[in-house]
């Protein structure tokens, strides 16, 4: 399903077929927040989904800025997709992953040898100074126009296609707060569609264990 097919099957759903008491304004913030839910869901079970990786290249530096670098992912400028969430960090050795770099959770893990790398508001900093190039692979933000242009966009979403459905069930939630509409029949179809997605995202993935590290606020 395209954002088009998304926001039509939201419509159905609202029962309201035109603008007069919901307009595309509306339908737009309301499928930003259910598609950001959709996500929400969807890295819960496997993070890697939509996962891409930029490499950084350090000069004797014991900490890169992620907004201010030469390479960017986050700030108001960044120079490649805004990073939403960090999945890891590993070594390049030429075009080959080398060793992964162990996660800090507060400066003390650095400072005692513990931890390898902390991510910090926009800051990745190290456990001493390094002249390597790292790979860093992360969970990039959805785009900020995506459902823009609800009634007319047939913008690809993601590779979720068949899922995305439950894109419009959510969004009916938030319309149903509102409104006081819902049904025990949408409710039911939430619960399968999602229960469907999962067993999609289980079965299709061998996962491993992964601490991410929420960036949305920067």
């Amino acid at each position: 399903m395209n954002v088009r097919e998304v926001a039509g099957m939201f419509r159905r759903l609202t029962g309201e077929n035109d603008q007069t008491f919901l307009g595309d304004t509306d339908v737009t913030l309301i499928l930003q927040q259910a598609y950001a839910e959709f996500r929400d869901i969807v890295m819960s079970v496997d993070p890697l989904t939509y996962m891409t990786s930029v490499d950084i290249t350090l000069s004797a530096q014991d900490s890169y800025s992620l907004s201010a670098g030469a390479v960017s992912i986050l700030g108001a400028t960044p120079t490649d997709p805004r990073m939403q969430s960090l999945i890891s960090v590993f070594v390049l050795n030429g075009t080959e992953l080398g060793s992964r770099l162990a996660e800090g959770h507060n400066m003390r893990d650095i400072k005692e040898g513990e931890a390898q790398y902390l991510l910090a508001g926009d800051t990745l900093y190290f456990d001493g100074p390094r002249s390597q190039t790292l790979r860093l692979f992360y969970v990039p933000a959805p785009s900020s126009t995506l459902w823009d242009t609800p009634a007319t966009s047939t913008a690809y979403i993601d590779d979720l296609g068949e899922y995305h459905g439950l894109i419009a069930l959510l969004a009916f939630n938030h319309y149903a707060v509102e409104d006081g509409a819902g049904s025990s029949h949408q409710q039911e179809l939430q619960k399968r569609t999602e229960a469907r997605l999962r067993r999609h995202l289980e079965n299709r993935s061998g996962m491993g264990n992964f601490t991410v590290e929420d960036t949305s606020g920067y």
